[in-house]
Parts: C-alpha cells; sequence; structure tokens
C-alpha cells in the first residue's frame, strides 16, 4: 500500500488500492465509531394524540440476556440515553439470516400519530437508465446507516422504548419510524447533489458509483469518498465492493454488456416441475389461465394440457404435453407477461402459502386496470416452518415477499398485498402478539400498505407457485437431506446394469408400460386411481444406502419406524424390493437400537422437581385415554399444567402423534403465554417421538 495522502490531496497515481488507503479513516467498525452527520436531524411531527405508552412484554431469559446486552452496547455508544417520557414502545428481537437477534423496537402506535413525511424517493427506472453506458462500479455500504442521523433533540422522547432494565429513547435514528426512509433520502441527496446520476445513483442506504472508463470511475469514487467522509458518514468495509464490471442493482444485473432483469425475478416459473398428476395440472393451467389475455394462441397452445383433464381421459405425459408446458412457461417470463417496473402503475404483491412452500407475484395494474408480472417468487418451507398453522405460514409469505423479495420495489412506496387468508389483517394490527408474529410485524413497520382479501381459487398466481416452490440458494430454506441434484441420479441410472436397459427400451420404442423418461432422466409410473398418474423417481442401487440415511437418519428423518420410513420413501422413489431395503436398514440402525426401549429394565429414583421462579418457566404435560370416541373423532385429551402458577390447558385431539402435540403447544401457549423453557412428561411414546424431539430443539425447549 502506498502511504496515506492528505485528506484533500489526490494521489499523484489514481489506483483502487491508493484511494482506499487514503480514505481509511472513513471505514468503522464499531457502532461506536459513528460521529453522526451534520447534515440534518430527523424530526417526528405527530398530531394531537396524547402519548401511547405500551406496558412491558414478558421475555423469556436468553431474550433478557440479548436485550440488556445490546442496550448496554447502544449507551457506550451513545445511540441510546436514558429516558423519562410519557411515550414507551416494546422491544422485539429479529431474527437475522445468521441466526443473531437484532434489537428493534414496535412502533407502531408512533407511526399511527405521524404525519406523513413527503419527500420523494428516487425512480428505479430513473436510476437504471443513469447507469447503462456505465462499465465499472463499486457498492458503498453504510455502518448502521439510520443511526448516522440524529434525532433533533425536541423529538427524542417520542422514540422511547422500554425493556426490562428501564426506559430509554433515541440519539440517534432508529430502524421502524414512519418517516426514517424519506429523511435518510434526503439526507443522501443533500450529502452527494450533483454527483447523483453522473458519478453515482443512490436509493436510500444503496450507493452505486460509476464510470464508463476505469479512470472516470475511480476519480468518482474518490469524490464520493471524501463527500461522505466531509459530513460525518461512515462505511461497513466488509460489505463494500470496488472496482467491478458485473453487479446486482435494484434487481437488474448491470455490466458491460448492458441491462437485463436478474434471473431470479423469473426463477420460481422459469424452474417450475412438470405435472405428475391432475391435481398439479389444475393448479399449473390456473395459474397460466390467470394470464392468458398476454399470451397470443394461448387456447391452442394449451390445449395438449387441457386434453388431460377432458372426462374420461387418462393422464399421460408426452412429447406433446412437454411442448406445450414449456411454451407457456416461457411466454410466462417474457414481454407482454413479464414487464419493467412502472412508478406510475398501483402496486399488489400477491402472496400464498402451502404446506411445502411459499409463493408471491409482484403485479401492476395499468391505467386500464390491466395487470402485468414484475417479479416472480417462491421457496421451499424449512424444516421447522413446517410446522407452522396455516395463519403462520400466510403472514411469513408476507414478510418474506415483501421485505426479502421486492423490497427495492416496494421500499417508501405505498402498495396493496393481495391474500386469501383474511386473519392476516388482523394480526398484523393486533398489539400484543406473541414471538415471531410480533418479530415479522416489526420487519414490516417500515412500509406503507394495505391488505385485500381474494378468495383462494382466484390466488392462483401465488397458489401454484407456494404448491411447487424452488429451493433457494440461501442453506437456511434448502432441505438438508437433497444431497444430490437430479443429474446425479440420471448419471448413475446410466451405468446401473438394471436401468440400463430399461433406459434404452424407452429410447427406442418411445413407450414403456411402467416407466418414463423425462429430461433423460427414469421414473415409475404410478396410479393412484385410473385418472391420477404420479412419476417417481428411480433410485439406482449405488444411491438407495444415501437416500434411506437422508430419510431416516437426519434431524427431519427423526429416526421413526420402519413403516414410517417407508411412507416417507414411497411419497417421491421406487425401486425393487424396496420394503426389504428400508427394513434391513432400519433394523440395523445402531441410534434406533441404542433408544430403543428394552423390556423389563430397572427404574430410577424419584427426584424433586425445583419448583420455577416465574410463570410459564415449567409446564408439566400428560395425556389421557383412548376414551370414547367423540362426534369431531376425537378419542384423547392432552393437557398441560404450568408449575408455578397451577394454569392448565386442555385440547382434545383424534390420536396422540406428534403433530397433535405440537399444535397444542403452539396454539395454547407459544402464542397466548409464550412457550416455556422446560418442559417435563413421563417420557412415554407420545413424547418421545423424532418429530416432537426435532421441534423442541428448534424451539429452545428443554425437554
Amino acid at each position: 500500500m502506498p502511504p496515506a495522502q492528505p485528506q484533500g490531496e489526490l494521489p499523484t497515481l489514481l489506483t483502487l488500492p491508493a484511494i482506499l488507503e487514503r480514505h481509511a479513516s472513513l471505514f468503522a467498525d464499531t457502532t461506536d465509531q459513528l460521529p453522526g452527520t451534520s447534515v440534518l436531524e430527523h424530526h417526528i411531527t405527530t398530531d394531537n394524540h396524547p402519548p401511547v405508552s405500551i406496558p412491558l412484554r414478558r421475555y423469556a431469559e436468553r431474550e433478557r440476556t440479548v436485550i440488556d446486552q445490546q442496550v448496554q452496547e447502544m449507551l457506550a455508544a451513545n445511540i441510546i440515553r436514558p429516558s423519562s417520557s410519557p411515550w414507551a414502545a416494546p422491544v422485539v428481537l429479529v431474527r437475522k439470516k445468521d441466526g443473531n437477534l437484532r434489537f428493534c423496537v414496535d412502533y407502531r402506535e408512533l407511526n399511527k400519530h405521524t404525519i406523513p413525511d413527503s419527500y420523494p424517493l428516487p425512480r428505479i427506472d430513473d436510476a437504471i437508465d443513469a447507469v447503462r453506458n456505465a462499465r465499472f462500479f463499486s457498492s458503498l455500504d453504510l455502518k448502521a446507516g439510520y443511526w448516522q442521523i440524529n434525532v433533533a433533540e425536541e423529538d427524542k422522547f417520542k422514540t422511547a422504548f422500554r425493556t426490562p432494565s428501564g426506559l430509554y429513547e433515541f440519539n440517534r435514528m432508529p430502524f421502524g419510524l414512519r418517516t426514517a426512509p424519506s429523511t435518510f433520502q434526503r439526507a443522501m441527496n443533500t450529502v452527494l447533489g450533483t454527483l447523483i446520476d453522473h458519478a453515482c445513483v443512490v436509493y436510500l442506504d444503496d450507493i452505486l458509483v460509476i464510470g464508463e472508463t476505469e479512470k472516470q470511475h475511480l476519480k468518482n469514487l474518490d469524490t464520493i469518498l471524501q463527500r461522505l467522509h466531509n459530513t460525518g458518514f461512515r462505511l461497513n468495509r466488509e460489505k463494500c465492493q470496488f472496482g467491478l464490471t458485473t453487479i446486482s442493482y435494484l434487481g437488474y444485473q448491470i455490466s458491460r454488456n448492458g441491462v437485463r432483469p436478474l434471473p431470479e425475478r423469473i426463477d420460481a416459473v422459469a424452474k417450475y416441475p412438470a405435472p405428475t398428476s391432475i391435481k398439479q395440472l389444475q393448479v399449473f393451467l390456473g395459474m397460466a389461465s390467470y394470464l392468458r389475455k398476454f399470451v397470443p394462441g394461448f387456447a391452442s397452445t394449451a390445449a395438449p394440457l387441457t386434453d388431460l383433464l377432458k372426462k374420461g381421459a387418462q393422464f399421460q405425459w408426452g412429447p406433446s404435453q412437454d411442448k406445450a408446458f414449456h411454451t407457456l412457461k416461457h411466454q410466462l417470463t417474457h414481454s407482454p407477461v413479464l414487464c419493467h417496473f412502472n412508478e406510475d402503475w398501483l402496486t399488489e404483491v400477491h402472496t400464498d402459502a402451502s404446506q411445502t412452500g411459499l409463493g408471491a407475484v409482484l403485479l401492476q395494474r395499468d391505467t386500464s386496470g390491466r395487470g402485468h408480472v414484475i417479479s416472480y417468487a417462491s421457496r421451499k418451507l424449512s424444516d421447522a416452518e413446517r410446522h407452522y398453522h396455516s395463519n403462520e405460514l400466510e403472514c411469513l409469505a408476507v414478510v418474506w415477499s415483501v421485505d426479502e423479495k421486492f423490497r427495492h420495489y416496494l421500499f417508501g412506496r405505498h402498495f396493496t398485498v393481495v391474500t386469501d387468508n383474511s386473519a392476516i389483517a388482523w394480526m398484523l394490527q393486533k398489539q400484543h402478539l406473541k414471538h415471531k408474529f410480533a418479530r415479522w410485524i416489526v420487519r414490516l413497520q417500515d412500509y406503507t400498505y394495505d391488505i385485500r382479501h381474494r378468495a383462494g381459487a382466484q390466488n392462483q398466481l401465488a397458489d401454484a407457485l407456494s404448491r411447487n416452490p424452488i429451493e433457494e440458494s440461501s442453506p437456511r430454506n434448502r432441505e438438508s437431506w437433497i444431497m444430490f441434484s437430479q443429474q446425479d441420479v440420471t448419471n448413475a441410472q446410466r451405468v446401473d446394469e438394471g436401468l440400463v436397459s430399461v433406459m434404452d427400451s424407452i429410447e427406442h420404442t418411445g413407450h414403456n408400460a411402467k416407466f418414463i423418461l423425462r429430461d433423460g432422466t427414469l421414473y415409475r409410473r404410478h396410479w393412484a386411481d385410473k385418472r391420477n398418474e404420479r412419476h417417481l423417481l428411480v433410485i439406482p442401487g449405488s444411491l438407495r444406502s444415501s437416500i434411506l440415511r437422508a430419510i431416516h437418519d437426519s434431524p427431519e428423518g427423526g429416526h421413526v419406524g420402519y413403516r414410517a420410513t417407508l411412507r416417507k420413501a414411497q411419497e417421491r422413489f421406487w425401486w425393487p424390493r424396496m420394503d426389504r431395503s428400508v427394513r434391513s436398514y432400519v433394523a440395523s440402525c445402531e441410534v434406533c437400537q441404542q433408544h430403543k426401549r428394552r423390556p423389563g429394565g430397572q427404574h430410577g429414583f424419584l427426584t424433586p422437581i425445583t419448583p420455577p421462579e416465574t410463570i410459564f418457566h415449567t409446564l408439566g404435560i400428560d395425556h389421557i385415554g383412548p376414551l370414547p370416541m367423540t362426534a369431531a373423532g376425537n378419542r384423547y385429551i392432552i393437557l398441560a399444567v404450568d408449575y408455578l402458577s397451577k394454569f392448565i390447558e386442555v385440547v382434545a385431539v383424534p390420536s396422540l402423534a406428534a403433530s397433535y402435540v405440537i399444535r397444542f403447544l403452539r396454539e395454547r401457549f407459544e402464542w397466548r403465554h409464550g412457550l416455556p423453557n422446560k418442559l417435563i412428561s413421563d417420557r412415554s411414546t407420545t413424547f418421545r417421538s423424532g418429530e416432537l424431539r426435532t421441534y423442541l430443539q428448534q424451539v429452545g425447549v428443554e425437554h
């Protein structure tokens, strides 16, 4: 590195290392290194409503520890100070992508009484136009950007929040305030001024330095870094990127080859799997029909598919159906169906959730009211999310689509959320929500939106994507037991002596009563009835042990018994004598043998249970039954007792399956009172299942 140059002097040789060395003091490692900008202050103008004070929420011990730690860090960095304000907002902890908890304040009540700031945000189309001729790029990330703007002294008391250790208020602008985005954009425009659209583009906290030549780009970068330093802003070096020739920005991929939409905008449809049953075909055609007005010759293109839905027709997927399917997918992901974002059109986010995934579509309506797709999105549910109640899944779909997938389109603009779940509007307005609902709502409080209910039969776009989700690149959403790709299976099939002859025969004759080739991969035909044919992936001998290990041994598998393991395997796969393979594998599992109950074992000594100090810290859980069946089909009772208050929750259930126990804990405790720290049972089979054990581990409950 060359020696540092005095501030204000341009290096003799303009190189990227020299520029970064010259501006080394611009980068902050911690929040206590943020001096705060002198450009402007954040004002909170409220109506005549009296101050609102929300009572202190109950927090788990581990949450109190995180809150206390972050309060002390913010005090040390002068981000907050003790308060005696009549206002008081509650604190919630939001789990970040890396698994850590982020301290947030629920400012919904304050935002209700805050007068909006009409300062305009940049138009995305203008920002993209400004970078079309650029060839070199640097992306700048401000260190805790909001915290670099001071709150006006006369308004600090309005930001007060309550924690178990006391009442505090913000010196710096916190996240979650209604007018914070406008203040931040005003600050960026003030600092960078005439450089915007020439040397850089700025969309809130996304600063992109541009240049048509490397020399011009470096000169622009040096000027912008100097401006930021002079006005008191600091950058996060770890998240900055310098000297790139290709970059993703505001939903587009920008390079010397021009500007094009990111592939992820259409992945949810482009990777949509071919239907393997009548029901799956109906779902796909429902989605396609919603946009048929934009697809020339839709009826004739879709004819090979719609013919399969005729009365008496058998579901047989052949070359004509495959061609029609891929043609429709291509038409759905290209103009005129797919459009660029238009700042002047009304914006809608259509969301849906199923037991397998989430789906969303960003839609805009032109001046005539016709809908145009801007972006598609879908993803599979994680293992923990599969246990969510349907209301939770629908709410998760809204948060995920708004705050993760379409954020750069929606932030700072009014939009409408369209959902087929009528309970979401109520949940997003309710004040005293538990745990994850509260965390999700905090993530949405930066946005301006309304919610419109739409019947499920009319919500076909998002519904189809949620039922056929794609894998996201984030490990958090990837099913851990999918250890090899379809291509891996295809390659293994091609060298399996027992399968090669079958595949060769189909390739030469074009038909087989029991098997089918799709994209070069062998599937077994399976009929649930005469009309519904499913295709099961044929697993060659070299991969069967891996499949069984994933299905049985993984956290999702939970080391269940022979029948449950066989049932899981039969849902998606096929190979000869599968039942024998599964029985042999389960019988030889060391973990199962070690934990299998042995008859005649010695009983342990009874030990006293330490009385808890707080209510709902420790629960005792048990079941009663079987009892005479009720009209609703219930034969058992699950009950739980709080060890301190003796409070009881009871529910009638049809069986003692782990799913009913999990639902009982979620609906009767997590949503109402919060989950306990400890759960005590008699360790019967009901409470020792792998599914329940996995769930309790995921939510941090000791058992």
